[in-house]
């Protein structure tokens, strides 16, 4: 059998492939939607470590959102940012996510805070200067 290298049938290919990603995750957030409904405690049962099908639908999404970057980085026209506007960012995202997780634990635990706050500032801005390499100087 003679393999086919016709450009249409690869995008159809990745349109299915794209679809039934849709389709999957779709099921999986509608069943844990059900697990949610049935049980009246969302985030003591059903959002936690314990549950596969959460943990799994977070981190699909987290790598989906990451893997994307290639493709929305190269099409956008953006200009690169400069080394000091991205460490502007890094510093206002860890004080915007820093208060935010302090604001979830109740000011109590402040260190976490501090570190999730960090860990999430370092991921975004991570990203921007991913990006930042396929952007043109302008």
């Amino acid at each position: 059998m003679k393999k086919v290298n016709d450009e249409r049938l690869k995008i159809k290919q990745l349109k299915n492939i794209k679809l039934a990603f849709i389709f999957e995750n779709s099921l999986i957030l509608l069943y844990l939607i059900i697990q949610a409904w049935q049980s009246q405690q969302v985030f003591k049962q059903v959002l936690t470590w314990n549950n596969p099908l959460w943990v799994v639908f977070i981190l699909t999404m987290a790598i989906l959102g990451i893997l994307e970057q290639n493709v929305t980085a190269a099409i956008d026209d953006h200009p690169k940012l400069s080394t000091k506007k991205l460490l502007i960012f890094l510093s206002g995202q860890f004080l915007i996510y820093s208060f935010l997780w302090a604001w979830l634990f109740n000011f109590q635990r402040l260190w976490l805070a501090l570190i999730c706050g960090g860990g999430v500032a370092l991921v975004v801005t991570g990203v921007l200067a991913y990006n930042n390499v396929y952007r043109s100087k302008q």
